[in-house]
């Protein structure tokens, strides 16, 4: 939760959306299809977009470009992101005679390229449901076809029934595994699949970097790709934004199978600051990566995993940490104001297990309720979370720095904001981004029936919910955190834990009220 990135889906509660991009009839890398010629100018920058109006407007029709091939023969394919040091096969999808790059990391094979089959059913809207990146071919030679919802999980059944029926504003409980758009043998992989993933290359934290192509991002953000699976920033298609593309080459969202609701589904995101799991709106295009179905003949051997370029990374002491964890709980008082908190250490990290409640001019109770206060702890807007004035750093005010990674701010002395990258130290420590591990972080009361947590570690989230101003906040839902990170004049880095136990942490507007988690020093 699309998780951390150059676009993000904009909802009621202007929950950050994950932007993305679709593109007109691709194509197999035989010929002349229906997309537009490759042009410079018609590359989307890089940059943050909110999408607040509820209004749908007609995405443009993706058949109706004429017929023209690629001009730029120098034009970077797929196979040019793959990294040379690593042994990849291949596999021929039937039906349209495809050459994929696969590879094997752990106990799974995995594509090593994004799908780029041209699923064309038509869904409510437009009369594809496949895209090529500002319909041109040439992108989706490059990097593959961006797919909404009902395209990927075949909603039109033309595979497979397990997901028939599924597409925006539909109600559907689709039957795992989902093979969707995917060849013969393979499948959409579903949260397990992703995780089992991250586990193998030491946790999220490591994957955000370690999976994603040596070439093609933006702003140094290109990573080692050490295990083959050259994860490339393919950008994303809003069907609710004018059929708008973005964030071509700093940011890729890929759809998971697990179902959220009749126009929310799951996804996960990569980002120049990350990883991210989110959830995306259905009528948002997104790439697809297929892994193999699984058979007992692909268990890794141990002989064969110490030898190989794959090899999972041994793992960390944050790793070991367990439920004992929870012994280590102390108190600690705030010289300022006198008030106590509970701290426990996770993972090689002790965090504070109650919000925030230091009160400053800019902080606010919910609905002005100091019962509200000693529960919740109180709402800060980015600037006052990390100790700066509005002017200094508050929307429309970037500070310049990408990561604010030691910043006290608000916090008492000896304590400091939590960065991006100590959170995601955080979701290692408890086994990653699961839904039944982050429930561990979740406090046993205070969310909605059946939302409820486990608390193992003692860290006690509540769902604080979201200042927006004028005593308008939203409970039982969501737990919001302030992060150090900043991305951009108007935006910075959050952590939410959802009622749906995702968590992921994505871009909001700074001048947001949320609560505060302090780490120690």
């Amino acid at each position: 939760m699309n998780s951390f990135a150059c676009c993000f889906k904009g909802m009621m509660l202007v929950l950050l959306s994950f932007l993305f991009v679709a593109c007109g009839d691709n194509g197999s890398s035989s010929g002349a299809e229906d997309e537009v010629p490759f042009s410079s100018e018609n590359v989307s920058s890089c940059s943050y977009q909110l999408l607040l109006s509820s209004a749908d407007a007609e995405g443009e029709s993706s058949s109706s470009e004429m017929q023209t091939e690629p001009s730029s023969s120098s034009f970077v394919k797929t196979w040019d992101y793959l990294n040379p040091e690593i042994s990849y096969e291949e596999i021929v999808d039937k039906r349209d005679s495809q050459v994929y790059k696969i590879v094997k990391i752990g106990n799974q094979w995995w594509m090593a390229e994004n799908l780029n089959y041209r699923y064309l059913e038509p869904n409510y809207k437009v009369d594809s449901s496949s895209f090529c990146y500002n319909d041109s071919i040439q992108y989706c030679e490059k990097y593959g076809r961006l797919y909404l919802w009902s395209a990927a999980v075949d909603g039109a059944g033309l595979f497979s029934d397990n997901a028939k029926g599924c597409g925006y504003g539909e109600h559907c409980e689709p039957i795992l595994p989902v093979r969707g758009a995917c060849p013969e043998g393979w499948h959409l992989p579903d949260w397990d699949d992703w995780s089992e993933l991250f586990d193998f290359v030491g946790g999220q934290g490591a994957a955000s970097k370690a999976l994603k192509s040596k070439m093609g991002w933006k702003d140094g953000a290109n990573g080692p790709d050490a295990y083959g699976m050259a994860l490339f920033p393919a950008g994303v298609r809003s069907m609710v934004d004018f059929g708008m593309y973005s964030c071509l080459d700093c940011y890729v969202e890929f759809w998971v199978s697990s179902y959220k609701d009749d126009y929310m589904s799951q996804s996960l995101s990569f980002g120049k600051e990350g990883l991210g799991f989110g959830q995306g709106t259905q009528d948002y295009a997104h790439s697809v990566r297929c892994i193999k179905d699984f058979d007992a003949t692909d268990i890794v051997s141990s002989s064969s995993v110490s030898s190989s370029s794959n090899d999972a990374p041994e793992s960390s002491s944050s790793h070991e940490e367990s439920s004992s964890s929870r012994n280590n709980e102390r108190t600690y008082t705030d010289s300022r104001d006198g008030q106590v908190y509970r701290a426990v250490k996770i993972g090689e990290m002790e965090w504070m297990a109650q919000n925030l409640n230091y009160e400053t001019e800019n902080s606010y109770c919910a609905y002005t309720s100091p019962d509200s206060c000693a529960k919740y702890g109180r709402y800060y807007k980015w600037a006052d979370a990390v100790g700066k004035t509005e002017e200094e750093c508050g929307e429309g005010h970037e500070r310049g720095l990408v990561n604010y990674d030691y910043a006290e701010g608000i916090c008492p002395t000896g304590w400091h904001l939590p960065s991006q990258k100590e959170w995601y130290a955080l979701m290692d420590a408890i086994d990653g981004q699961k839904p039944t591990t982050t429930k561990m972080l979740k406090a046993k009361d205070g969310w909605s029936d059946g939302a409820e947590g486990t608390d193992d570690y003692g860290f006690s989230a509540y769902p604080g919910g979201l200042w927006y101003g004028d005593d308008d906040f939203f409970y039982e839902k969501s737990a919001y955190f302030w992060v150090s990170t900043e991305y951009s004049a108007d935006l910075a880095i959050s952590a939410r834990i959802e009622e749906d136990n995702t968590i992921w942490v994505p871009p909001e507007y700074k001048h947001f009220g949320m609560n505060v988690r302090c780490i120690r020093n």
